[in-house]
């Protein structure tokens, strides 16, 4: 796609439903497709030399996918790069293999996400990959692939501070193993098993084979059933806690660490420019809990933490003497 325009045609009915046959591929790309001076003659497109970036187009309607492959044949990949999606990607009755939602809005309704991914019968085998992205709620039904969600922010919060268990459901996969890494997931999740690494976790995970997995420098939280965890908070400062105050340590004290280490955001509306940053308060435990002092969830790779810790040091050697600094954040 070579533009930024909006589409409206509905692309709902049978006769626009994409098939995917078996082992075949389709990628739907927002990316230019430059005139080059070649040896055919000036003003040639090549195929495969693609730019993407500056790209942004805008699809109002559903896109509906069917694999047909066999059970016993390797299913389809369906890739969609840089869309903004107003509707949902149903994948239909079938067998497709492998579905890749890559730098994009996918589930934007107009009032709030809504359904990103809705997968009806069959398709045992299907396999989810969501990058870069901003998604609504994942109903994958039967599906018992792999549903790995990386660097990625997954439904929203309309009611903030309110109960977490009574959030919706934005993972429904108890047949899928999930993958999650430098994520933010606002809303329940439910899985057959779970690896994650520094994300964040706005409600409670249900999760079934719990001997397997981890949970390592995320925030997992109460009333999650989940696998191992490993520096996650708050469990990791209640142990420390407990560990420094030995008998002195009460139920009292428990539930005030708790309350008090939890992830806060600017913004946790899919429309607002901030969503899904952690405000200035947030505590340090989330602010600076990442593996190696970075931030949980999916900011992330922006290194925050260490990036101001930078500055800052290069304005105290660098200032002339007498003068201070300090560092006002815009947004």
């Amino acid at each position: 796609m070579l533009d930024s325009a909006s589409y409206d045609e509905d692309l709902s009915g049978a006769a626009q439903t994409i098939i995917i046959p078996q082992g075949a591929m389709l990628a739907i790309v927002a990316a230019g497709w430059p005139l080059r001076d070649t040896a055919a003659g000036p003003g040639h497109r090549k195929a495969g030399d693609l730019i993407p970036a500056g790209r942004r187009p805008h699809v109002a309607s559903d896109l509906k996918v069917r694999g047909t492959a066999k059970a016993d044949e390797t299913g389809g990949t369906l890739i969609l790069d840089g869309l903004l999606l107003e509707g949902r990607v149903r994948v239909l009755a079938g067998q497709l293999g492998r579905l890749e939602l890559r730098c994009g809005t996918f589930g934007a309704a107009a009032e709030a996400l809504g359904d990103a991914v809705t997968v009806t019968t069959g398709n045992a085998g299907l396999g989810l990959r969501i990058e870069r992205s901003i998604c609504g709620r994942l109903g994958l039904a039967g599906a018992a692939g792999t549903v790995e969600i990386v660097d990625s922010v997954v439904g929203e919060d309309r009611v903030a501070d309110g109960n977490p268990a009574a959030a919706p459901v934005v993972v429904d996969a108890p047949a899928a193993d999930l993958a999650v890494e430098r994520s933010t997931l606002f809303g329940r999740s439910i899985g057959r098993s779970l690896a994650a690494s520094d994300s964040l976790f706005t409600a409670p995970l249900e999760i079934a084979r719990r001997q397997a997995g981890y949970m390592r420098f995320s925030y997992v939280p109460p009333g999650s059933r989940v696998p191992r965890r490993f520096h996650c908070a708050p469990e990791l400062q209640v142990s420390e806690a407990k560990e420094r105050l030995g008998a002195a340590f009460t139920a009292e004290m428990e539930t005030t660490i708790r309350r008090s280490i939890r992830p806060v955001f600017s913004a946790t509306l899919a429309e607002e420019p901030a969503f899904g940053q952690l405000a200035q308060r947030c505590p340090s435990e989330i602010a600076e809990g990442g593996e190696g002092r970075t931030e949980m969830g999916a900011l992330n790779r922006l290194r925050n933490p260490q990036r101001l810790a930078n500055l800052r040091d290069a304005l105290s050697e660098y200032l002339p003497f007498g003068l201070s600094a300090d560092v006002i954040f815009e947004s």
